[in-house]
């Protein structure tokens, strides 16, 4: 047990390194056990933060995509140090629009590792918009649980808010612990790697902008003639654009997408001498020094570098041997409100006292060969446009931090390239002043970060200069609400704090997803060039949607058919085509649907361990009929027992079953029997169903006339429509959960009409039926724990697992006496008393109580599936079915 004596702040659970699933399962234990911490009462809310350090060889977005709590949280840094995926909410802070200390008040109280993300609006003062409700001001979130890697290191920690019960603001410690603890049970703890999705981003049907092309050009000329009235400097105009999609898109896809594109590189040609020696001393005004010669280097470089000398005050800058990345973020607040990003531009990092932060101004494309990418970059160091942008960046930073930090330095430009667009950037470090006045504990980073925050944002790369006249003007021209966009998106804790400029990002709303961007407008500009400029950008994510030509828009708006389905099939067609239409072209990472990939998907769906139940029922009429074997109607009623008829049947339940899926430690293995997707994913296998369906029954129809096949296809549909979507008749529900499996045996008057076969006898549908029953109720052990926590009541869940094992084994010994006294194949025989003894150890080595592991779910599906195997092959060959087959010997 763990005794918490206040003001401990972090618990660490188990000792060293451990598997994930062991660190859940013992904080799990530290949330039940752990009684109440010593401390003097008071009424001041406290911050416990319980955490194990846990073994993970991925990203934490692959264990983020298969957890289903709300709100989520995902934030990685630029040099890929510190990365968290965190999911439900301890606390939820408004952004402090107002400069107010809620927020900041609650630092000083967490422990290491214990972190509030978020970010505010762009402009506080501003009114919000409706699409931005669910934001407000901004919201800084502390998760309830996250995974964190922190400079190599995994943690997994769970956050606990409480107050004694004299502050009815706060749960009491008992609450807390619970409602943490019952979070923490419905966790996945896979974290194997996820590859992109199997299915594309949903299409762009339409596109719409906040601002039309005639109004930005006024909106250039006005600020250009305040240019020129001498009203401002510079004014950063934003757009916006409105995507209209053909269903509602997934913010974790999106997040896994832009993380597949996220990689920036530095440009080498000039990394020779990344660095210039630039400070200035704390409380000083005048303009930064540098030691670094300014021979050779642009006009603008050589005023940054002029007059310099060497000082006692200069501290070398940090190494760039490693290429920056950008800043990844989500905030997801439900399932249709999200806020994504994935921003090259650091606001500032405060490390203990240490601040660094990015001047980022000037844009170029990228160019399509490395020659052209290469002119591309020449071209924006030495164009007087964005010198003028990024040269006012530079002197905000420097005029800014002037006042609260000494011994300010500065990088040589350089040009940091995107998947599309490249910029010029400056990188700045510098010392925060110790201030006398300064409150503690606000003193080492709340108060800091908060006074940074206030002198750094809005940077004139986002609003312009002077900044309160560019707010302004941004305010009269732009006419939408930028909310979170380009406002500062990041973390604070008790010891550091790191934000980004929350530009190259998107508000996901459902089946709409509104882009933003915006381009610098200074003498000098031309409105066509910052149109095109400002578009580029957009491009990071409008490329991830597919785009609908006429005819797709066409279908997707006005079909009978749902949208998904035809979505997924024009792109199926797309990424059939596109090999020959244009042989190089890369697949985008929100386009990642394949022909080929999405039919594997399709097999695997299709659940191949579970072929052995439909061939064994196809098979069941047709023993020792050597001849039907020159026939094409057998092998393709064999056929459709495979992958087209197993595909219909579990794609429906896996549809049905998304939510319990995903923590399902059956689904998803190598044994290939389930997958774990979600219902975006598992739509792209919809088009597979629907043409393998519609080819094998045009076959049938030939065969067995097209009203007999219509009948059966439509009893089949039924059946399998009651066990996963039928009010109380479902899978969910019993007895009946343990009979509509029945519906398998339909298979058996198929095998016979395909193979102008009698149906069997009586005894073979008897134990037919002991085989299904058995089977269903045998998996439903293996999933009781999932189905109880989706709110199931499974024949398994109500008998219990004892109960439910005691009624199986009732079921394999009444089919062993049953098989002994109506057949006289060996074989069948052999296989009823191998599963009776197979549940036998399967009991005798775990407790009787005990949910079956990982380990005892697979070596049983194994040994099942040899022995059904072998015996359909030996039944089949002694025919021990056959209606004139003796029931004795």
């Amino acid at each position: 047990n763990y005794h918490i004596a206040m003001p401990a702040r972090v618990v660490s659970v188990g000792d060293g390194e451990q598997p994930l699933n062991v660190g859940l399962r013992k904080l799990a234990h530290a949330l039940s056990t752990t009684p109440k911490p010593s401390s003097v009462p008071t009424p001041r809310i406290q911050y416990v933060r319980m955490e194990a350090m846990v073994s993970c060889e991925s990203d934490p977005v692959h264990w983020l995509m298969r957890q289903q709590p709300l709100p989520r949280v995902y934030f990685s840094d630029q040099n890929k140090k510190l990365c968290v995926a965190g999911v439900g909410a301890a606390e939820v802070v408004a952004a402090p629009a107002d400069g107010g200390a809620a927020l900041w008040e609650r630092i000083s109280a967490l422990g290491v590792r214990a972190r509030f993300y978020g970010g505010s609006r762009f402009d506080p003062g501003s009114d919000v918009g409706s699409e931005w409700r669910s934001f407000g001001s901004g919201l800084f979130v502390l998760p309830q649980v996250d995974l964190q890697r922190s400079a190599g290191v995994y943690y997994l920690g769970v956050h606990l808010r409480w107050a004694d019960d004299a502050n009815p603001s706060a749960p009491s410690w008992q609450q807390a612990t619970e409602s943490a603890l019952q979070l923490l049970l419905t966790l996945s703890a896979d974290t194997t790697p996820v590859p992109l999705p199997v299915q594309a981003l949903p299409v762009a049907v339409r596109r719409k902008y906040a601002v039309s092309r005639e109004q930005w050009d006024e909106a250039v000329r006005d600020v250009l003639d305040g240019i020129e009235q001498g009203r401002w400097h510079k004014v950063v105009l934003a757009q916006r654009m409105c995507l209209e999609l053909s269903q509602a898109v997934e913010p974790l896809h999106v997040l896994r997408c832009l993380l597949e594109a996220a990689e920036l590189i530095v440009d080498t040609s000039r990394s020779s001498l990344p660095w210039t020696a630039s400070w200035r001393r704390a409380g000083s005004s005048g303009r930064a020094s540098s030691s670094a010669s300014p021979r050779g280097l642009p006009d603008w470089e050589r005023e940054a570098c002029a007059n310099g000398s060497e000082s006692a005050d200069y501290v070398p800058p940090p190494s760039t041997d490693t290429p920056p990345h950008s800043y990844v973020f989500m905030l997801q607040l439900d399932d249709d409100v999200a806020f994504v990003g994935c921003s090259p531009e650091k606001l500032f990092q405060l490390d203990h006292r240490t601040l660094t932060a990015d001047a980022l101004a000037g844009t170029r494309p990228r160019g399509e060969t490395e020659a052209s990418d290469s002119a591309l970059a020449e071209e924006l160091l030495h164009s007087e446009k964005d010198l003028c942008e990024v040269n006012a960046v530079r002197d905000f930073l420097l005029e800014a931090l002037g006042g609260e930090c000494r011994r300010i330095r500065q990088s040589k430009p350089f040009v940091l390239k995107q998947r599309h667009v490249q910029h010029i950037c400056i990188s700045f470090a510098a010392e925060w002043a110790d201030q006398a006045d300064t409150p503690k504990p606000l003193a080492t980073t709340a108060l800091p970060a908060a006074r940074a925050l206030e002198l750094l944002h809005p940077t004139p790369a986002v609003c312009g200069t002077p900044r309160d006249a560019a707010r302004r003007e941004i305010r009269r021209a732009e006419g939408f609400d930028r909310g979170l966009y380009a406002g500062p998106f990041g973390y604070i804790d008790a010891d550091s704090s790191n934000f980004c400029v929350g530009i190259r990002s998107a508000l996901l709303l459902g089946r709409s997803a509104k882009l933003f961007a915006g381009a610098g407008i200074v003498r000098g500009s031309e409105a066509a060039s910052e149109w095109d400029e400002v578009h580029v950008k957009m491009r990071g994510f409008s490329s991830l949607f597919p785009h609908a030509s006429r005819m797709s828009t066409y279908l997707l708006l006005h079909s009978f058919l749902p949208a998904s389905f035809i979505e997924d099939v024009l792109l199926l067609f797309r990424a059939a085509f596109r090999p020959l239409l244009r042989p190089h072209e890369a697949a985008k990472p929100g386009s990642a649907i394949r022909p080929s990939r999405a039919l594997l998907f399709s097999i695997k769906v299709s659940r191949p361990y579970f072929w052995l139940v439909t061939l064994w029922l196809y098979l069941l009429p047709t023993g020792q009929r050597y001849d039907l074997w020159t026939r094409w109607r057998f092998w393709a009623g064999l056929l459709y027992c495979t992958v087209p008829l197993n595909l219909l049947c579990y794609l429906m339940n896996d549809l049905s079953d998304v939510q319990v899926d995903e923590m399902n430690p059956r689904k998803g293995g190598a044994l290939l029997v389930g997958v774990r997707a979600r219902a975006a994913a598992l739509r792209t296998a919809v088009p597979w169903a629907v043409v393998m369906q519609i080819c094998f029954l045009a076959c049938f129809s030939h065969v067995c006339g097209s009203v007999k096949t219509v009948l059966w296809f439509c009893c089949v549909l039924l059946v399998n429509w009651a066990y996963n979507f039928g009010p109380r008749l479902s899978s969910r529900y019993a007895p009946l959960d343990l009979f509509c499996p029945c519906g398998y045996m339909l298979v058996i008057p198929l095998s016979c009409a395909l193979n102008a076969l009698p149906l069997p006898s009586m005894r073979a549908w008897v134990h037919t039926l002991f085989f299904i029953l058995r089977s269903q109720l045998w998996i439903q052990t293996f999933d009781i724990d999932h189905d109880a926590r989706s709110g199931r009541r499974t024949s398994a869940i109500l008998l219990g697992l004892r109960g439910a094992r005691t009624l199986l084994a009732l079921l394999l010994v009444a089919e062993a006496a049953y098989v002994h006294a109506m057949f006289a194949d060996w074989a069948l025989r052999s296989f009823s008393l191998a599963s009776l003894g197979l549940l036998a150890i399967q009991v005798a080595l775990g407790r009787a109580a005990e949910e079956p592991s990982a380990t005892t779910i697979n070596t049983t599906f194994i040994v099942l599936g040899l022995g059904g195997y072998g015996l359909l092959v030996q039944v089949w060959l002694n025919g021990a079915f056959n209606p004139d087959k003796p029931a004795m010997a």
